[in-house]
Order: C-alpha cells, then structure tokens, then sequence
C-alpha cells in the first residue's frame, strides 16, 4: 500500500519505519523543519510534491500531529479528497474532536487511533476503534508496534487515551506543581516536605529531574491536557485536573 505520514515528528517517524518494511510511505517536506526532514530521510520516506499530491496518491493517510492542529490536518486533507481511503487519525485528541474529524470525510474512511508507549519501545501499542480496524492492524502486522482493537465506534480509542493521559500526564504535573508550591513556601516548609516524603519512600529530587527531563515535551503535552478537559466535560466529569496540569505545562514552556 502507499501509506502517508502527515507530519512525522518522533513518533510518526517510527511509526512510518515501521510500515516501510512493507509499504511505500509518502510525507510532504515542504515547510518542514531539517530535524523532521533528516528523520524522513532516515526512515526511508518517500517525498510528494504537495499536499493534493500526496492525498491523491495514497491508500491511507495517517495524521499524527500537535492536537490543536489535528482538526485543521483533516479539514486540509478533506478539501482535497472525502472517500476512496483510510484516514487514520492518530492524535491524542477527545472523542468528540475525532468524531467531528469524521464527519469531515464520507462513512467508513476515518479510524480512531491512538497509541501508548515511546518509539521504539516494546510495549509500543496502536488502539483503534471504528469500521475498518483491521486494515489498521493488517498494516502493523510483522512490526513491533502492537495493535489493539478497543471497539466499533468512533470516539472509544480517543476515550481510552484520555484515561490514560490521566495517569502518564496529569500525575507528574501534580509532581511539579507540589516540588514548586514547596519551593515557593520557604526553606523550612521545603525541608519538611522533603523530609516527610522520604520518610514514606519518595524522592523528590529524583521526581525533579523526570520532570527536568519531560520539560521538552511540555508544549506538546498542553494541547492533550486541553483536549482532555474536553473530553472529561463530554462526560460529565470535571475537568478541572486536566485544566490545571495544562497551565502546569504551559508555565514548564514558558508559554
């Protein structure tokens, strides 16, 4: 199959290494920066000219973007072409995002998609949910990249990311915004939080430093924890852990 990659930061990189053991994949250079194009480069990609180029030319577009561009991805791609492809959507976005992401496209093109673990890790996993999983799953086949099939409906893998995210994302911002309320309280107030969670087995020096070296990502990770609180207010739940782990990011990025 021709398979496209739109836009390969790290992850997507991996993803589409994977996939070019037996497939053509396509991505589009243009405005691209030279980390993402070297990445390209190293996996093997194959360069279109354009963006109609590549979504005319392919049997499956994969989006794996910042969050808060995931609809505006899917809204340039559906202006081009609506049906006769998969378009597998693979940002950690809400259900809500994902379905009206769908509703852009014809019945049957979009596959909810969503992925835990780091590239190259063995328990790196892809979660679908939707018609057509399997083609998904088919596409992984022979990789180390697992596929899981959460359910039929659109929206369900988007929902398990979420509760996910509530463990990987929202807890080391509770992390770092302790080790700072800490700081800013004075000396004697740090050394007695210090001292208090070493005696019940945590070190917040070591917390620190994973915040330290998590602090890349935290422009990433503001866009998830807004889709988040999106996500838990379609619940009914309240949002307000995601909403504050957002602003926790946002101060980490200087944002």
């Amino acid at each position: 199959m021709r398979i496209s990659v739109l836009h390969p930061g790290a992850m997507g990189a991996y993803l589409g290494h994977m996939l070019a053991a037996n497939h053509d994949v396509l991505w589009l250079g243009s405005g691209r920066s030279a980390d993402t194009r070297e990445r390209a480069t190293m996996a093997g990609f194959i360069e279109a000219a354009n963006l109609a180029d590549l979504v005319n030319r392919s049997d499956v577009v994969v989006s794996i973007c910042p969050p808060h561009a995931a609809i505006d991805v899917a809204r340039e791609v559906a202006s081009i072409r609506t049906r006769g492809f998969l378009y597998v959507d693979a940002n950690t976005i809400a259900p809500g995002t994902v379905r009206e992401i769908s509703r852009l496209f014809g019945p049957y093109v979009v596959i909810d998609t969503t992925l835990t673990g780091a590239p190259g890790a063995d328990n790196l996993t892809i979660w679908v949910s939707g018609e057509r999983t399997h083609q998904v799953c088919e596409m992984f086949s022979g990789t180390r990249i697992a596929c899981r099939v959460v359910g039929d409906d659109i929206g369900q893998a988007s929902a398990f990311k979420i509760c996910s995210g509530l463990r990987s994302k929202v807890i080391p911002a509770i992390w770092a915004t302790l080790i700072e309320a800490a700081a800013k309280a004075g000396p004697e107030v740090e050394h007695a939080v210090r001292a208090h969670f070493s005696d019940i087995g945590y070190d917040l020096d070591h917390e620190a430093m994973r915040i330290d070296e998590r602090a890349p990502k935290a422009w990433r990770w503001i866009g998830e924890m807004d889709e988040s609180a999106k996500a838990l207010r379609e619940l009914g739940l309240p949002a307000g852990f995601s909403e504050a782990a957002s602003a926790t990011y946002r101060r980490i990025a200087g944002q």
